[in-house]
């Protein structure tokens, strides 16, 4: 019975087993390890929201550790380290300040391997120049061997020989794409590197770049499954066992409008449900600084430990079989068990995640992510995640599930139905309309709304709010979507003939 016990336990404390951090402003209760001392010093020196750093710094650490790490559940399943983030922010919040000092020895690494694959390419062609020649030459002899009748063994041997050693075509390796499409995403990791960030202080194009619209792919990348894509005209592309990091900073304009647009195919994909959000309070106006001391030696050895990690990259592309399984400790594991059942249990009603299923499910899992990158960064590759990095990444994991409830606050399927239907209201009043037959609003609202019952119901809750009138002109049923103003008989009749308003 002690796992009854466990669970019961687990079910009756689990407000106290998931603290909520809606701010991470204050002492931090995980100060002594190097990311949180490093979160201090650029909080410090370039003044951004601390939920943006802590993002970006976390970022950057599963960019480099991702090649290198998977984790184990407490049930057994293997499950990348990866990470995906969207951070919204306004502009002037230093966004992209944050993003080139965490990223520098990512971009550092990126142009050694720039200068490696050019020299790797001129020694390519080099060698192929020489290979054609080679070639040439034994297709001649092949060729007057098979025209004379002669034994052509001895030929063939060589021609085998020769293809033995034809030269390789060096891979050009991206780490981090911004802006670019499903297919040159994928081609670049099959040709390449499988291992990538998809990343951007300033990440409004990117949010709605094509390849941050091919929400299966993205899925699909985050569980580490196979992705391909298939073309008719050329090739297809294929990558086994990719890792994907996302970190992307927002302007929340843009993401509310990207989400007014793909909002049902956003949350139904289950993207969002995938990624850590947040809006971190904004620090414009309080900027101020005072004269102190600059620590550097924070962010060398945070470098510094970056870079090790780096240099493992190119071994790992030649060796799958290196890659870790980052296994719990017991206490750990125990730790992860009872997380687990809270968060399970918090989604009944009246419960913390209720009206967020779909989040809430994959939460525990992202808790187990963030814990093997914290442990990793801090006590190395080879250890088991420690109970404390589990903690570490539940403050930090409910702090960024406390963000996204905030985000997206739970509503009503009736109240999103009314939602839907004002914004395209909205968008009928700035173009001028005012008076519309109501066949016409069934035609054009979005394809969710064109059920009779479904636009009728929704018309009346409007209607009870102010937002419109219904009337009939003549036989004809009509909708003013600006009932506030005077009534205009004339254009309203218009519509259908002398009639009434009801």
């Amino acid at each position: 019975m002690t796992g009854y016990h466990d669970i019961r336990n687990d079910i009756e404390n689990s407000r106290t087993i998931l603290p909520r951090y809606n701010s991470m402003e204050g002492p931090c209760l995980y100060g002594g390890v190097l990311i949180e001392k490093l979160a201090d010093d650029l909080e410090a020196t370039i003044k951004a929201p601390r939920g943006l750093i802590m993002a970006k710094i976390i970022s950057a650490v599963s960019t480099c550790l991702q090649p290198l790490l998977d984790a184990q559940t407490p049930d057994g399943r293997i499950i990348p380290s990866s990470c995906y983030f969207i951070i919204l922010a306004k502009s002037g919040e230093r966004k992209s300040g944050v993003e080139s000092k965490v990223f520098q020895p990512i971009n550092d690494f990126q142009e050694k391997l720039d200068e490696l694959y050019v020299e790797r390419m001129r020694i390519y062609q080099r060698d192929l120049v020489v290979f054609e020649e080679k070639e040439k030459v034994l297709k001649k002899e092949l060729r007057r061997s098979v025209a004379k009748g002669e034994d052509s063994e001895e030929a063939e041997r060589k021609m085998h020989g020769l293809f033995e050693d034809w030269p390789k075509c060096p891979r050009e390796m991206q780490l981090v794409y911004t802006d670019t499409t499903s297919e040159a995403f994928i081609d670049g990791m099959s040709r390449g590197c499988k291992y990538v960030a998809i990343a951007s202080g300033e990440g409004g194009s990117v949010l709605s770049s094509a390849v941050m619209r091919d929400y299966p792919l993205l899925n699909s990348g985050y569980g580490g499954e196979t992705l391909k894509k298939t073309r008719k005209t050329s090739g297809s592309s294929m990558v086994v066992g990719p890792r994907i990091t996302i970190s992307i900073d927002a302007q929340p304009d843009v993401f509310y409008a990207l989400l007014e647009k793909n909002g049902e195919i956003l949350h139904s994909s289950g993207f969002l449900a995938r990624c850590f959000m947040a809006m971190p309070t904004s620090k414009v106006g309080s900027r101020y600084y005072m004269e102190m001391e600059h620590q550097e030696g924070h962010y060398e050895e945070y470098c510094k430990r970056l870079e090790g990690y780096l240099e493992k990259f190119l071994d790992v592309l030649s060796d799958e079989g290196s890659r870790r399984v980052k296994k719990l400790s017991e206490d750990a594991k125990k730790k992860m068990i009872s997380i687990g059942n809270a968060i399970e249990h918090e989604m009944n009603p009246g419960g913390i995640f209720h009206g967020h299923e779909e989040y809430a499910s994959k939460l525990t899992d992202k808790i187990l992510r963030l814990a093997c990158l914290l442990d990793s960064f801090e006590n190395g590759l080879d250890s088991y995640i420690c109970v404390d990095a589990v903690d570490h990444a539940l403050h930090l994991g409910m702090y960024f599930a406390g963000q996204h409830l905030q985000i997206f606050k739970y509503t009503t399927k009736e109240e999103k139905e009314e939602e839907l239907l004002l914004g395209w209201i909205n968008k009928k009043r700035q173009e001028g309309m005012r008076y519309i037959r109501k066949n016409d609003v069934r035609r054009r609202v979005p394809t969710a709304l064109r059920s009779s019952q479904k636009l009728n119901m929704t018309l009346e809750r409007l209607e009870v709010r102010g937002e419109v009138c219904r009337y009939m002109a003549n036989k004809t049923e009509c909708v003013d979507v600006m009932p506030w103003l005077l009534v205009d008989h004339l254009m309203a009749m218009s519509l259908g003939g002398s009639g009434r308003i009801y």
